[in-house]
């Protein structure tokens, strides 16, 4: 998928500012998960407790799972550290960054507001958009909403501008809003076709439907949520910008990425910093089973009708071959079709998929991200998601 790819190539230079600080690190507090969990009668606890602990000692810092089946019940399992340098290990009610799965959360808040007749998918975008938005970003004065959610806008990325996180690395008080990282990497460059001609995955879409979202409502982007999404589905780990201290909840795990020579560097204030500022493309904290059952109610038409869900689940495939709808990705695996999202961000890897035929549910994060090419970012979204999806339907083949 493009957004656990989106990091994969980074100038090599930034690592020579960057030094193996403990002052990254920050104190991770203890927690508490309210859940009652089916593990101790669910036949495949164990072996999913190998495969988290297998993948740790192969060097993810920390993962943390969830997997809920009608057969089973619910399976709760993490292994290895939320805070590597205090010997905190992970634990099921710490919370995780979501990278671009909170580009589900936003789409969902753009069709609820369509749902409810405060704007329309097929209006162009820049009627919601102050004109020295949309003037300087080349086709977001032609692109609609609906082209906004599934990438065929043409909008120039502002993750394809390299220079970014090189200047976010060496100067962790640059890029302080969404607006800013506009002007500074996205003014002045060339979208990538035309609107509707073809498909391209751009964070900058999802900026300006939150920018959208807030002007529609007339309230923030973290309020919306709030009332219409955490509110409504007793979320109780989910958290926005609205949250008090937001992004420094307590019980936020530290982030790390591998280092150019092969160790683990924690980048968690960049990573908070990079959520701070976030507006739309990421940026939610949550847990996994916040997010599994947030993807659950959503693609079971809970949240919003299916009208509008029909049209979310109304998918295209890109050059890629990434299936994607508005907000939301396809997964095609051997057993059977799930929808949701991934990620990937400064020091966060994470997936969110709900299996309707099935009615499975499955989340799994993991705070390291993939910012520099290393094996550890492919065991994540290969191996032991691959690993995990054959356990989960061992028996229903």
């Amino acid at each position: 998928m493009k957004s656990k790819k989106k990091y994969l190539i980074l100038l090599l230079f930034v690592a020579i500012f960057m030094s193996c600080d403990k002052s990254m690190n920050e104190q991770v507090v203890d927690c508490n998960f309210n859940v009652q969990t089916d593990n101790a009668t669910n036949p495949k606890s164990e072996l999913y407790q190998q495969l988290l602990d297998e993948y740790t000692v192969r060097g993810l810092p920390g993962i943390s799972l969830c997997i809920e089946t009608p057969e089973e019940g619910l399976y709760i399992g993490t292994s290895g550290y939320a805070n590597i340098e205090d010997g905190i290990k992970m634990k099921p009610c710490h919370i995780h960054h979501s990278a671009s799965i909170a580009k589900t959360f936003i789409s969902t808040m753009i069709l609820i507001l369509a749902q409810e007749g405060k704007l329309n998918l097929d209006d162009p975008a820049k009627n919601y958009l102050p004109v020295e938005i949309y003037s300087n970003i080349d086709n977001a004065d032609v692109a609609t909403i609906r082209q906004l959610m599934n990438h065929s806008s043409g909008i120039y990325n502002f993750d394809d501008n390299y220079k970014m996180y090189v200047d976010t690395f060496n100067d962790t008080k640059g890029n302080n809003s969404t607006v800013e990282l506009f002007e500074n990497y996205v003014y002045g460059m060339q979208a990538y076709f035309e609107v509707g001609t073809d498909n391209h995955y751009s964070n900058t879409n999802f900026s300006l439907l939150g920018m959208i979202i807030e002007n529609v409502s007339g309230i923030s982007l973290g309020d919306f949520m709030q009332q219409n999404i955490i509110e409504p589905l007793n979320l109780q780990y989910t958290y926005y910008k609205s949250s008090p201290n937001y992004p420094n909840m307590p019980s936020v795990v530290n982030s790390y990425f591998m280092h150019f020579n092969n160790q683990l560097q924690n980048c968690t204030a960049d990573q908070k910093h990079f959520s701070n500022i976030a507006y739309g493309h990421e940026g939610v904290l949550s847990n996994p089973y916040d997010f599994a059952f947030f993807m659950k109610q959503l693609v079971s038409g809970n949240i919003i009708d299916d009208e509008y869900l029909s049209q979310m689940l109304n998918f295209t495939t890109n050059s890629e071959g990434d299936d994607y709808g508005l907000g939301i990705f396809k997964y095609k695996t051997d057993f059977e079709t799930g929808f949701g999202h991934t990620g990937g961000a400064l020091g966060t890897m994470t997936y969110a998929i709900y299996f309707p035929d099935s009615d499975i549910s499955f989340s799994m994060c993991c705070n390291l991200g993939p910012v520099f090419v290393c094996n550890l970012n492919k065991l994540f979204y290969d191996n032991l998601f691959n690993e995990l999806i054959n356990v989960i339907f061992s028996e229903q083949q």
